[in-house]
């Protein structure tokens, strides 16, 4: 567990040094990760070149095949034919290629060049002549054995489908328009114009190259390349904008593939947004895309180059990566994106609000770090849940594989449960589950608070009971703060102390408890006025236990028997040391992850506590305070957090919570050696992430929470989670953002 002050020490600092310094932990942590190791990142605008960074032995002069990559400047390159008056986007292959059947009754005899370089021409299947192996047969001669041997299935304009021989035809449909061969065409309209001066397409003598998928270039090549078609110095904005229309939009069925929709060359990009959707369908582009206008053209090897054309800006990841890993660098371009829109709008990253980075994108969901498992040939377990359940489940089970063997959290467990008892169990690492005894630190205020609650629900506390009611060293003059506090002050942290203090006694566990907190009491200064602040102290809890000592007449090892351990069915849980006597109320729990679900469930069927006794420790006390919580977990209730993970980034700790946080009111406790229980009432059902993690790695399980939690929503909704959109999960705050990746990286291999 930790603050946002962790991440501010992290990630701030690049003001007063360089901005784009958060891009650049990023990719050194993508590297650490073994994610990608050896590539280079490339951002500019119209204006030139405004970052690079390289890794590993890849420089931007490093000359790579492009593979797919290939097809964006093989349009332009068509294009620039098109602009030239050589033909026209709405030619028919035989007005230049004398093979190409004119029969009215033969669908090909329709097809335009348009329809090629979008996808659309209706050919549905390649086929590889044995001609397109030699690059010294010219492409007209070999296109036409690739035309003999290529069914046409489908009617022109009505379907898309992503292949090769589209681009073989229109080139030869270039090279007898101009009389020109392949090498010619590419040196005129392309690599001279644009500057691209270590471009090659095929192999000497280039006459026969494959214009999809044939390209070898440079970082800096595809750069010059992509900021000419940004500020149309090649092109004209009249040919570009062709270039750049969605023509896969409806009646065309399929509308695209997992990157959005087609143009020319290039994704009309909608990362991810047929996640859930009926491809073979027509859909319309989401209108957040359409808006964006957002244009890449990612290759099998993982090079991926994108325009922002609303934003004025381009970016690549060059990289030339093996087969298996080549799907990786793509979820890097996605989660850099963002920032980078915040660095090129003068916006120092690290005071960004998460949402708005997850909304714009910018995240990693559970599945991709299961799919980065995939790709770098990690073979799953198999889940070990119920048959019944285990389909459902399976997607979760995956992650938190995943979870663990990326050496995230190595030894730890995850429990869903609802009011019908446990859903879901999965334990990872040597010898843990879910009856490993662990410590809780923190996690022993919500239990604390909800045993002190118990009282309240007997009528022998009240939560507006003063101290000084039931603690008779309590002071009761007017002029001191302290006399005004009350018991709802000291759950809510909100009681006015400001700091904690050590006393010798706290180290006896057979002290009196009472002798104790009275010694602790005469340590601490005044403080402030209660309910002006919060002040995440232990102090507020022992004064609260004691108040419970002294009102029930009950020992405090007692109480934790009578109103937590027995009702809730807590076998292994204790409060500090034996024999238990004079225990840290906030910080002294040793439980286990069975013992906590029986305080979970509890609370969520209110037989623990009843539901108007609940209702009162789950409110937002802090609202109106300063601070009103840590910036980070959210704002505070008794005991534990009324949730909105990242609500001070950028105001601060006394920051509002939104409104979607408001109206989700998870409810969590989270300890500092990285336990996370959490209640969702409004979706009914409790979830916790179980372990003890050293100080150097307790603030990375709290990203478990936040990669799980969306799915869990899902799953039990009765959804498969692999159906939910991308999107979907990243505005519920489902993703891990770039940052975050940096801090789990420096935590877990204890650099921070």
């Amino acid at each position: 567990m930790r603050t946002i002050a962790a991440v501010s020490t992290l990630l701030v600092g690049s003001s007063a040094a360089d901005i784009w310094d958060s891009i650049r932990e990023g990719v050194d942590t993508w590297a650490k990760l073994d994610y990608n190791t050896h590539f280079a990142v490339n951002v500019g605008d119209k204006t030139g070149r405004k970052f690079v960074y390289e890794i590993g032995n890849t420089t931007m002069n490093t000359r790579m095949q492009a593979a797919s990559s290939s097809k964006w400047p093989s349009a332009a390159m068509i294009s620039g034919v098109v602009n030239a008056g050589y033909m026209s986007y709405d030619d028919k292959p035989s007005k230049f290629l004398p093979w190409w059947t004119t029969d009215p009754t033969d669908t090909r005899s329709n097809i335009t060049l348009k329809q090629m370089l979008s996808f659309t021409d209706g050919y549905q299947q390649d086929k590889f002549p044995a001609c397109a192996a030699n690059e010294s047969v010219p492409l007209v001669e070999c296109a036409k054995e690739l035309y003999e041997i290529t069914p046409h299935t489908a009617i022109p304009g009505t379907t898309w489908k992503y292949l090769e021989c589209h681009y073989q035809f229109a080139g030869a449909m270039a090279s007898a328009a101009t009389n020109m061969s392949m090498h010619e065409l590419y040196e005129k309209f392309l690599f001279k114009p644009f500057g691209m001066v270590n471009t090659t397409y095929g192999t000497p003598p280039y006459l026969n190259p494959q214009l999809a998928a044939g390209m070898t270039s440079t970082g800096n090549d595809y750069e010059r390349y992509l900021q000419a078609i940004l500020k149309n110095t090649v092109l004209p904005k009249s040919i570009t904008d062709v270039m750049e229309t969605d023509y896969t939009a409806p009646p065309v069925s399929p509308t695209g593939m997992f990157f959005g929709h087609y143009c020319m060359g290039n994704f009309f990009e909608c990362y991810g947004y047929t996640i859930g959707m009926n491809i073979s369908q027509p859909h319309v582009i989401p209108e957040r895309c359409a808006v964006e206008k957002i244009h890449s053209d990612p290759g099998l090897w993982g090079w991926f180059p994108i325009m922002d054309r609303s934003r004025e800006f381009y970016m690549q990841v060059a990289i030339k990566e093996n087969y298996i890993k080549a799907g990786i660098p793509e979820y890097l371009t996605m989660m850099a994106k963002p920032v980078i829109n915040n660095i090129l709008k003068g916006v120092d990253p690290a005071t960004v609000n998460r949402q708005d980075l997850l909304t714009a994108g910018g995240g990693m969901i559970l599945r991709d770090l299961f799919g980065i498992d995939v790709a770098s040939k990690v073979i799953p377990s198999e889940v070990e849940t119920d048959n019944a359940i285990q389909t459902i489940w399976t997607p979760l089970h995956e992650g938190l594989g995943s979870w663990h063997r990326q050496g995230f959290s190595k030894r730890f467990a995850f429990n869903v449960g609802n009011a019908s008892g446990t859903q879901f169990t999965s334990s990872h690492g040597e010898f843990f589950n879910m009856r490993t005894k662990v410590e809780g630190a923190s996690l022993s205020k919500w239990p604390a608070a909800a045993m002190i609650s118990g009282l309240v629900a007997d009528g022998i506390l009240n939560f507006d009971d003063l101290a000084s009611k039931h603690l008779s060293w309590w002071t009761t003059n007017p002029s001191d703060h302290r006399s005004k506090i009350t018991l709802r002050h000291l759950l809510t942290f909100q009681s006015g102390y400001q700091e904690d203090k050590e006393v010798a006694c706290a180290k006896d566990p057979a002290g009196n408890f009472i002798d104790c907190v009275q010694q602790l009491y005469n340590a601490l200064p005044a403080g402030t006025a209660p309910g002006t602040n919060f002040t995440y102290i232990s102090a507020h809890l022992q004064f609260a236990g004691a108040m419970a000592v002294k009102a029930s007449g009950i020992d405090i090892d007692q109480l934790f028997d009578k109103y937590l351990y027995k009702p809730a069915g807590m076998v292994d849980t204790t409060w500090g040391k034996a024999p238990y006597k004079n225990p840290q109320v906030a910080t002294g729990i040793t439980t286990t992850g069975s013992d906590f679900e029986g305080f979970l469930k509890g609370l969520l069927l209110y037989t623990l506590l009843p539901k108007a006794v609940c209702d009162e420790m789950e409110k937002d006390y802090s609202a109106s305070v300063t601070p009103s919580g840590d910036g980070w977990f959210g704002h505070y209730g008794m005991g534990h957090w009324f949730e909105c993970i990242g609500y001070g980034t950028p105001n601060g700790s006394s920051a509002p919570i939104s409104q979607a946080c408001q109206e989700e009111a998870i409810q969590a406790g989270p300890g500092l050696y990285g336990f996370y229980p959490l209640i969702d009432r409004k979706r009914g059902y409790y979830m916790q992430v179980v372990l003890q993690e050293s100080m150097e790695k307790s603030g990375i399980p709290e990203y478990l929470r936040i990669i799980t939690k969306p799915v869990v929503d899902a799953i039990m909704a009765g959804k498969d989670s692999r159906n939910v959109n991308r999107y979907d999960l990243l505005t519920n705050g489902g993703g891990l953002l770039l940052r975050d990746l940096v801090y789990i990286q420096k935590s877990r291999d204890g650099e921070l």
